[in-house]
Order: C-alpha cells, then structure tokens, then sequence
C-alpha cells in the first residue's frame, strides 16, 4: 500500500523540467521575437507613411506657395512703378554653401497695391502712400511688404487709410537678415550692399499687401537617439527681426519635413520665350557665382524666368539604431548642385528621390 502511494505522489524528474523549461523558453522567445519583428513593421510603416505625407506637402501646399508668388510683386515692383528693377520679385532664392538650399516667397494682394509718396527710411513706422484702389481696408496684423531698388521690408500693419500706412517695428523681416549666422545668404543684401531695414526708398516706391509670405529654411543638427545628422524643413512666417531664428525661442517655426536629406531649387530661363534659349540657375556654389545669381534676379525682372525644379531626397531609418553598427552605403542619383551621389548612414535606410516643376503666375504678363 505504501508503495502504491509513492508512485502515486511521484512529480516530474529533472530532466522533464528541463524539456519543459527550454519548451516554455523557446515558445515565449518566438513570440518576443514576434513582437519586435510587428513593431518595427509597424514603424517602419508609419515612417514611410510620414514620408509620403511629407512628399504629398512639397508636392501640394509648398507648391501651391511657390505658384503664387510673385503673382502681383513681378508687376508692382517693375520699372513700371519703381522706377527700376528691384531685387525681389515675390521669389528669393536663398543660397547655402553648407545645407540644403532655402527660399523666401510673398505672394502680393492685386486690390492693395500702393506707391509711397515721398521719400521713406525702411525703420521708418509711419508711411505716407498713394493708391491705385479706391477705399482700400487695412486690419490690424495684415502683412504689407515695401520695394525698394536694392533691398526691401516686410512689416505688420498697426493700421491704414488710403493715405498712411502704421507698421510696427521691428519689421517681419528685412532684405539681408538671413546673412548670419544661418548659413543662408541673402544676395539682395550680399550682392548690392542693403539690409533692407537702413534702406532708403524712393517716392513711387511699392508698397503692397501680403497675402502671403513665408520663408523654408533647412536646419541640420545631430541627432544621438538615431546616431546621425538629420535634417528638418522649417517653414517661419516672421522672424520677429532676429537673424538667428532657429536659436531664439520667440520665433515661431513650423516643421514642415523632418526627413529631408537635400533639397535643390533649380530655375529656369527662356530668353525670348524659346525653349531652346533656356539657361538653368542653382542656389548653390559651386557653380553658381555673384554673376550668375544677378543675372536670374534680371530674369526674374524681365519676366524670362519661367519655371523652377524642386528636387527632394527624404530618408528615415528603417531599423533601430541600437546594435546596428553595419555600415551601409545607399547610391541615389546625383541632381542639381548634388556633388556626393551616396547616402551614408549607419543602419538600414528608406530613401525617396522625386522632382517636380513649378511655373510661376503672371511672370509672362506685361509690364505696367
């Protein structure tokens, strides 16, 4: 009888829990596997999600800026009004020997186009204007922006009549201020000696309406969670007359792209309106010189340019840094001013290459 009960209470050997152990061990490590395996799917997925959205944006909203501007500037600001060609036209290519190329666009409102009636300091606060429009309306915060022969002044209206115009100071933004220490170079300040806000201009001076106005700047830093250099589109619509505006927390940034590894803009100029007249400016040097640049902002003026490239790169990781230490070389297609056709990075990378072309509004009308 007693035998019968040991048998009875006999439990598992040793080498039973073992089996069941690397059993139990094998099954929990499939499915932790498992796991990481569906969430880096799943970020992956949601970063090339991010990617498309990113592209959908250039490709739409950017665009659509870009389209705009210099609608009503590429009239207004022409010898028509000022006297002579100014060196803004609604579209200012920003020129960046270390990053990725910028550019500022305002796009001009054609019901409130006025002319300064004598002679104005661009810190000036008050300007005296004459009209084109009858009962025009200012509103407290619209945009307005002033012409001048070598520079110009972005303000925000206090308040106007159809006789003066109150702007706060200091200005949204003035022709030169992204010289330093951002790495992009205003060349309407670099190229004719004008900062815009110390800038006299001339009675007939424009003085228009913005209906919009926006600056793209890419900012590059490091980032130690991914173990490399990112790259992020700001979008900044007023710079609150601080040159550093990625370092002051005053200035309001939107961040547009944050997987931007290059961006080109590239413009294109058709002498004569024949294509096989056409001359291609980038923004960047090497190859683009001080000549060149005056030469597109004499095209723009003279209504040959036409139409502009935007070529774009975007990257995300698509593996988690940590324990990668591979080292992979991804080859894209060199474009415009792109000296390095390869991407480097330390771990796995999901790439996009696309283009698209622009053509401006109203850069073919006639001069008033």
């Amino acid at each position: 009888m007693k035998t019968k009960q040991n048998r009875l209470i006999k439990g598992f050997s040793l080498v039973e829990m073992m089996v069941v152990v690397a059993v139990m061990g094998f099954v929990m490590g499939s499915i932790y596997t498992a796991m990481i395996h569906f969430r880096n799917q799943s970020g992956m997925e949601q970063l090339r999600m991010r990617q498309s959205q990113e592209t959908r944006f250039l490709m739409s909203t950017f665009a659509t800026e870009f389209r705009n501007a210099g609608a009503v500037l590429s009239i207004a600001s022409s010898k028509g009004m000022l006297g002579k060609n100014s060196y803004f036209t609604g579209i200012l290519p920003l020129n960046n020997a270390d990053y990725p190329d910028g550019v500022i666009l305002a796009t001009g409102d054609p019901t409130m186009v006025f002319k300064l009636k004598e002679p104005a300091s661009g810190s000036a606060t008050t300007f005296m204007v004459t009209t084109k429009v009858q009962n025009p309306v200012w509103n407290q915060n619209d945009m307005a922006i002033l012409l001048g022969e070598r520079g110009f002044c972005i303000y925000r209206v206090n308040s106007g009549t159809a006789t003066s115009i109150e702007v706060a100071s200091p200005p949204v933004y003035y022709s030169g201020m992204l010289n330093t220490p951002l790495h992009y170079i205003d060349k309407a300040f670099v190229l004719m000696g004008s900062n815009g806000f110390n800038e006299t201009y001339p009675a007939d001076a424009p003085l228009i309406r913005l209906s919009g106005f926006s600056i793209y700047l890419i900012k590059e830093s490091y980032d130690s969670r991914q173990r490399r250099t990112v790259r992020q589109l700001f979008r900044v619509t007023d710079t609150k007359g601080i040159p550093d505006v990625f370092n002051n927390e005053t200035v309001e940034k939107s961040l547009v792209a944050e997987n931007i590894y290059d961006m080109q803009i590239v413009y294109h100029s058709f002498t004569g309106n024949r294509l096989e007249n056409q001359t291609d400016y980038f923004t960047r040097t090497p190859p683009n010189q001080s000549d060149d640049y005056l030469q597109l902002l004499a095209d723009m003026n003279s209504k040959a340019f036409k139409e502009v490239t935007i070529f774009v790169v975007t990257i995300s990781d698509e593996l988690p840094s940590k324990g990668i230490t591979s080292i992979l070389r991804t080859r894209i297609q060199p474009f415009a001013d792109l000296l390095d056709p390869y991407l480097i990075s330390g771990r796995k990378m999901s790439v996009r290459q696309f283009s698209f072309k622009i053509a401006p509004k109203n850069f073919g009308l006639v001069v008033i």
